[in-house]
């Protein structure tokens, strides 16, 4: 009984409050519900749920390198680098002549602050394609971030030479 009573006496005193405060009051609190239910975010098990999307009903060889490269998607979408490796790793496995996979291992590598495991990847590019301006690019700033000034400039230049702009990468 004394509960009631004490709801009843603190509701009639929020009654007694100047109406214009109540009135902010009730917005700024329906904006923070609206708010807290609304708000868009990715679940915890987004990323987990695109890979098993993604890696479903593997037909070929090809279907499932592409597959892992998506699944690799889904995981730097989450800022889950390390796993984005692993799911590039595999694909490599499979196709050992795949540019873009070692192309994006290596940046990937350079997010992870593994430069040199970066520098061995974008050499692997640069192996298949001499005129690949982005992974000149990636390879300075791999060779910068590890303190390869000289040789992080030689590849800027070289990048610069062959097209590339970072706006466009």
């Amino acid at each position: 009984m004394f509960n009631f009573l004490f709801l009843r006496g603190l509701i009639l005193s929020l009654l007694n409050v100047d109406p214009l405060f109540l009135i902010v009051f009730l917005i700024a609190l329906m904006a923070l519900i609206v708010f807290y239910f609304i708000r868009k975010r990715p679940s915890n098990h987004y990323d987990d749920r695109v890979v098993a999307d993604v890696y479903s009903n593997v037909d070929s060889d090809s279907d499932e390198v592409e597959k892992l490269i998506g699944a690799s998607y889904a995981k730097q979408y989450t800022q889950n680098y390390k796993e984005a490796i692993d799911y590039l790793t595999r694909a490599i496995d499979i196709d050992h002549d795949s540019e873009r996979t070692y192309l994006m291992r290596g940046k990937l590598y350079i997010e992870v602050k593994e430069y040199l495991k970066a520098i061995i990847d974008l050499n692997k590019v640069l192996e298949m394609n001499p005129q690949n301006e982005t992974a000149y690019y990636y390879r300075g700033k791999a060779e910068y971030d590890s303190g390869k000034v000289y040789e992080a400039s030689q590849d800027f230049e070289k990048a610069e030479s062959l097209g590339f702009t970072l706006k466009d990468k």
